[in-house]
């Protein structure tokens, strides 16, 4: 789609303008301003911890200058939740001309005079609020019955994207970054956190009400604004980087015995993160706490009160999984990368929170294989996040990674596998064209630059770029970082590589992904191809491109000299594409992966053929026969990265052939006998605690061997289940 690295970076500038202006609506707040201080103060009487209140009061006062000479002034307030009781500028009269719109939740002032441009002001405003009851959103209540049975009432905030706004006013924009101090006024009997520690207490014997002062929050934007206010309990730990600083895992008194686990985790994945920014979390703040909240789903990153919910942060030896242990890990190394990618640099707008979740998404696995290496989570983010990512993505009418958002519910629709999974594989993908050291130090370059304001990925392609300027040679010519990922990141889907042999010459060629439907406009991609042959011999490791399939250009490989002879592109499935073969390279790679070894074909490489092989089928792109024959090796694979997509592809052809039908007699049989040695190695009465991955492969093999009637795993499973109804142990 786009001829040339030069016209690229022209393209792109126009992109930019387009995309600006198009995103500059009325959802939007003018790019005025430039914030400086909140003090926010909230008072929440006991009446409202009952069923028979709400109500809060509250002020904020917003240090901000503006940019341009207006008298017009917007920011967020919902007309929904927040009664405005007074609004002054400085020492001025009280303000009575101002207007909120009830759709955008736009509060407009309109003063009297023009403010001038770099001059401080401080806003004041008064107003009356509301928890809200109907959801887990903004700053809202929720109960659960402690160990009396007596009901106990919370109240917890979730601000991201667009629910500080309901809470009090504010700019609720995330570029529109400050520093926070909070006065919280609460019952007595209870404690409150928020993003910083409590610099000081006071309790009013006459209302019973307790006043808590907290210290000043690091530069951040308001959705990562976070309070707790509560009866919870908490138990400490020391946190790496820092002699004094603590980390807190908080949850209700009875689950006290559950916060082992997240206490034990949390410092190791600090440490990585710290290790690999080159910037110490407590650089910016001397606390962490983690806090399980009653009724909560999911989880969030405020910057040093990270909200979860109890069963993502709380494991129970006695009745929970591995894989209850390793969501636990994975979430909470995802909501501590986000103490630097989102709140140390924070994206500029929704329409790119792809760069905050991507990375954080990425480095989840990452810190967290680093944290707890027998969980292999570096192999478990090809089959679990590339895997669901690239099956989901190959219809035509997907969003692309950047895209125009500006209502609520735009906003929430970019929180998707898109942004998430995607966006995080791309990123992976760059890294391995650039080489790892360079990606990290274009990760800390990046960080460094923009610590403390908001970023767009421009400047994380910059800080790449500069890392590595004139030090490597593996981008195409006349092009840049910006040029490469333009398309991967400006459009949606993902291209499908197509690999033949002509003669002893292998010619590369691209075209989209699609299951079905076709487009109007052929889209392409620059696509670094690395690769492997029998003749090779360096088995997938070396991951960096060994030539591009540009946007305008196939790519041929001369150095093919055995027209018997097998290749694998994609090393490690590193490149966010599928590849597809001719049939007789796909019988060659069959044929190796049935020797000795899998002739060394790496384990990640395995897995995609399988993934790739079973989707191209499904794509009309490869017969199911090809599959079939493609997967034998299975037969003598015992991996757990292998079987993850192998069991994936024989559920869905039996679940839709039906297994008691001829044909799926037939695959029964055949499924029986591929799965018959990876079923012994992990034999289902066989316990081995210390062996993670051994434990989601006995569980993935087992379920599925018995469902269809392997004899060794169907006797198993009476004899154990047996042996529970006469002892109901486990």
């Amino acid at each position: 789609m786009l001829p040339n690295g030069k016209n690229v970076l022209l393209l792109l500038s126009i992109a930019l303008v387009c995309r600006t202006i198009a995103q500059d609506d009325s959802y939007r707040l003018p790019p005025n301003y430039k914030l400086e201080h909140y003090d926010v103060n909230l008072v929440i009487p006991a009446e409202s911890f009952t069923a028979n209140s709400s109500n809060y009061s509250g002020s904020v006062v917003i240090q901000f200058q503006v940019t341009v000479s207006t008298s017009e002034v917007k920011l967020h307030a919902s007309s929904s939740y927040i009664t405005l009781l007074t609004i002054q500028l400085d020492d001025g009269d009280l303000l009575d001309n101002y207007s909120v719109n009830s759709t955008t939740n736009i509060l407009t002032l309109q003063f009297p005079d023009e403010l001038v441009v770099g001059q401080s002001y401080n806003l004041s405003i008064t107003f009356n609020s509301s928890l809200v009851t109907s959801s887990g959103r903004a700053l809202y209540k929720a109960s659960y019955t402690d160990e009396n049975g007596d009901t106990q009432y919370i109240a917890a905030t979730q601000f991201e994207p667009t629910n500080a706004r309901h809470a009090f006013p504010c700019f609720d924009e995330p570029r529109y970054k400050a520093t926070f101090a909070y006065t919280l006024t609460y019952p007595a009997d209870m404690n409150a956190l928020t993003n910083t520690a409590a610099a000081s207490n006071s309790t009013d014997q006459t209302t019973n009400l307790t006043t808590t002062v907290f210290e000043v929050s690091p530069r951040m934007p308001v959705y990562l604004v976070a309070f707790v206010i509560s009866k919870y309990t908490c138990t400490e730990g020391a946190l790496e980087g820092s002699a004094t600083a603590v980390h807190r895992i908080c949850s209700r008194r009875e689950r006290e015995s559950r916060r082992s686990y997240a206490l034990e985790v949390t410092p190791l994945i600090i440490d990585g993160l710290n290790n690999y920014t080159g910037i110490n979390y407590t650089s910016s703040l001397g606390k962490l706490d983690q806090v399980a909240v009653s009724g909560k789903s999911g989880a969030m990153e405020n910057w040093g009160l990270v909200l979860y919910s109890e069963g993502g942060l709380l494991f129970n030896n006695t009745v929970q999984t591995n894989t209850n242990k390793q969501g636990i890990l994975a979430v909470i190394a995802h909501e501590l990368a986000h103490q630097w990618f989102g709140n140390l640099v924070t994206c500029k707008w929704w329409s790119e929170i792809f760069l905050n979740e991507g990375l954080a998404t990425l480095f989840e696995y990452y810190i967290a294989d680093e944290a707890q290496p027998v969980f292999q989570m570096v192999n478990q983010f090809v089959i679990r996040i590339m895997h669901s990512i690239l099956t989901t993505d190959g219809s035509l009418n997907v969003p692309a990674l950047r895209s125009n958002a500006s209502t609520a519910s735009e906003i929430s629709n970019k929180f998707s596998s898109y942004s998430y999974y995607k966006g995080a594989a791309v990123l992976r993908m760059i890294e391995h064209v650039v080489g790892r050291e360079y990606y990290r130090s274009g990760i800390q370059k990046y960080l460094a630059d923009n610590e403390y304001e908001p970023a767009e990925p421009e400047d994380l392609w910059d800080a790449i770029q500069a890392v590595t300027e004139n030090q490597i040679s593996t981008l195409p010519v006349d092009s840049n970082i910006s040029a490469v990922m333009y398309n991967w990141i400006e459009l949606g889907g993902y291209p499908v590589v197509n690999v033949s042999l002509n003669g002893t010459t292998l010619v590369l060629t691209q075209q989209r992904f699609l299951y079905s439907g076709s487009e109007t406009e052929k889209t392409t991609w620059y696509i670094p191809i690395s690769y492997t042959t029998s003749e090779t011999g360096d088995y997938n490791e070396d991951t960096s491109p060994k030539g591009w399939l540009t946007p305008t250009e196939d790519l041929t490989i001369t150095d093919f000299t055995n027209s018997s002879a097998w290749i694998v592109v994609n090393n490690q499935q590193t490149g966010f594409f599928r590849v597809n073969y001719d049939a007789t390279l796909w019988q060659n790679l069959a044929v190796a992966l049935q020797q000795n070894n899998f002739s060394g074909i790496h384990v990640l490489n395995r897995a995609q053929i399988i993934q790739d092989s079973y989707m191209l089928a499904r794509a009309g792109l490869l017969s199911f026969d090809q599959v079939l024959r493609n997967s034998e090796f299975l037969a003598n694979d015992d991996s757990y990265i292998t079987w993850y997509p192998g069991i994936s592809f024989l559920n869905y052809l039996l679940s839709r052939i039906g297994s008691t039908s001829t044909l799926g007699a037939s695959l029964t049989s055949h499924f029986l006998a591929l799965v018959e040695t990876v079923a012994n190695s992990v034999p289902l009465e066989t316990v081995n605690e210390d062996e993670h991955v051994y434990t989601l492969n006995q569980v993935l093999v087992n379920t599925y061997a018995c469902k269809y009637g392997n004899v060794v795993c169907t006797a198993a499973a009476k004899t154990l289940f047996a042996t529970y109804k006469a002892t109901f142990e486990r």
